[in-house]
């Protein structure tokens, strides 16, 4: 029993060492959301940190090589919070690599907290003003929306809707989808499909919440293969939460 035991220890401890470790990061900020350090670009796989004290963001090539640091211009009571959707096609055709920036405050009381894009050259290209979280989406014609929103003190939820001139690969669509899944068309008014992360006859429940983190609508659905159709037009106008085995994403309501 001894010896099996050895075995299976040395069996196992050779599989936990075949990783090799490529490069370690360190990158701050408050970076709750999203948790999302590598984005593609057309030349490949991109990796970015965070200096939140100098307000840079250094952007890494796939070989780990430094590929640029980007100095953005705050004003000296916030900082770089967090960052979102960076991409060289989404917002432009230049191949410049872009993306939104969560600004936080900098230990100072009252300083007003922004949504910004900026570009790898450092210049601001747009302010989307007082919004807390941003994500795309594509319309019925495939056309690619950017969707802003913040919610106040009570809890009333304000979102904005862009219409984007870029677009992104079905390479770059599948890695920023990755760990997530997807409902289209989005918004909508009545019925919302949703890719099914199931596997074949496993069952769950898929539950819907609205921005208060009440509970809407639950529905048992089985992996098929087929995507899974709620129909939402009893739902209030806003934006609502689905999840199911940790999955988790938004749809808007129209």
């Amino acid at each position: 029993m001894k010896k099996k035991l050895l075995y299976l220890f040395i069996a196992i401890s050779s599989i936990s060492f075949s990783q090799t470790l490529e490069k370690n990061y360190t990158s701050n900020g408050s970076n709750n959301y999203p948790k999302n350090f590598a984005f593609l670009t057309s030349s490949g796989l991109n990796y970015y940190t965070i200096n939140s004290t100098d307000n840079e963001i250094s952007i890494y090539d796939s070989n780990h090589t430094l590929y640029k640091t980007v100095s953005i211009s705050l004003t000296n009571s916030i900082e770089i919070g967090a960052v979102f959707l960076a991409s060289d096609k989404l917002f432009n055709s230049n191949n410049k690599i872009e993306f939104i920036i969560r600004t936080q405050a900098n230990r100072t009381e009252g300083s007003e907290n922004k949504m910004l894009l900026f570009d790898e050259d450092g210049t601001n290209l747009f302010d989307f003003g007082d919004r807390h979280e941003a994500f795309y989406f594509k319309d019925e014609n495939n056309n690619f929306k950017l969707l802003t929103e913040t919610n106040d003190k009570s809890d009333n939820i304000t979102y904005d809707i862009y219409g984007l001139s870029g677009t992104l690969s079905s390479t770059q669509e599948a890695f920023h989808s990755r760990g997530e899944f997807i409902g289209f068309p989005n918004p909508s008014s009545n019925i919302i499909n949703i890719t099914n992360p199931l596997k074949n006859n496993e069952k769950e429940k898929i539950e819907i919440y609205d921005i208060n983190g009440k509970k809407v609508i639950e529905k048992e659905i089985i992996g098929n293969g087929k995507n899974i159709e709620l129909n939402i037009s009893n739902l209030s106008k806003g934006i609502y939460s689905y999840r199911i085995l940790g999955y988790n994403n938004k749809f808007v309501k129209k």
